[in-house]
């Protein structure tokens, strides 16, 4: 039997023997010498047991383990079976498509991350305003995806790599561009002083487009910062 990494296999057992006594069944999983128990099954109908095993221990490798179902009645063991599972590890793909204003040749990272990781565990690098990419042999698991590009409000986005390949288009923003229309200007000014007025609310993305100096407020230093921009 094969199954997906940390994913479920499904068993049955059938006991050929009086089925006028009640019975259990217990599943273990040979580690070494010795024999590691993993649940209680009891009988759907007569004397034929169903079980699903997960092993989300093994984490995302290829991994052969013996199992072992044993049947239990009136106080001693009556039965047993062994089989082989076989868990593949999982790789899938995230793609997509970046599309952003202004430069059209500078360099788009893409970046995922594991929890608490300093360095990205996968990377590429596309270009253009409409730019595809594509992050291949992904292990399974869940990521932080970063993707930023010079002058730009970088994006982050929660990954979940699962059984299934992930779509993930994104859209980038230029910093102070806080409306996103791909042009800078005296709307952008007037949004961010009736922000710094408290007349105007902020999303996040819309937060990080305003913060001029990248020093995680916006205030009137930004407000003037943003004038420069639009007056050349």
């Amino acid at each position: 039997t094969e199954a997906l990494a940390g994913d479920k296999a499904s068993f049955s057992f059938v006991f050929f023997g009086d089925i006028s006594n009640t019975y259990s069944s217990v599943l273990k999983y040979k580690d070494g010498d010795k024999w590691v128990d993993v649940s209680t099954v009891a009988p759907e109908s007569g004397t034929e047991f169903f079980g699903t095993i997960n092993a989300g221990d093994i984490g995302n490798v290829e991994l052969s383990r013996v199992y072992m179902v044993s049947v239990y009645s009136n106080g001693k063991w009556i039965d047993s079976n062994e089989f082989t599972v076989t868990w593949k590890p999982v790789f899938r793909s995230v793609s997509g498509t970046i599309t952003s204003f202004g430069s059209n040749t500078d360099d788009i990272i893409i970046q995922l991350f594991v929890p608490d990781a300093s360095e990205p565990s996968y990377e590429v690098t596309v270009s253009g305003n409409s730019a595809n990419y594509a992050i291949n042999n992904v292990a399974r698991g869940t990521y932080t995806m970063k993707v930023s590009k010079v002058d730009y409000v970088t994006r982050e986005y929660t990954i979940t790599i699962n059984t299934e390949d992930v779509s993930q288009d994104i859209e980038l923003y230029l910093i102070g561009d806080v409306n996103a229309d791909g042009k800078i200007s005296i709307v952008d000014l007037k949004l961010v002083c009736g922000y710094i007025m408290g007349n105007v609310q902020f999303t996040d993305t819309e937060i990080a487009s305003a913060d001029i100096n990248g020093d995680g407020n916006v205030n009137v230093t930004d407000a003037v910062l943003l004038c420069l921009m639009i007056t050349g």
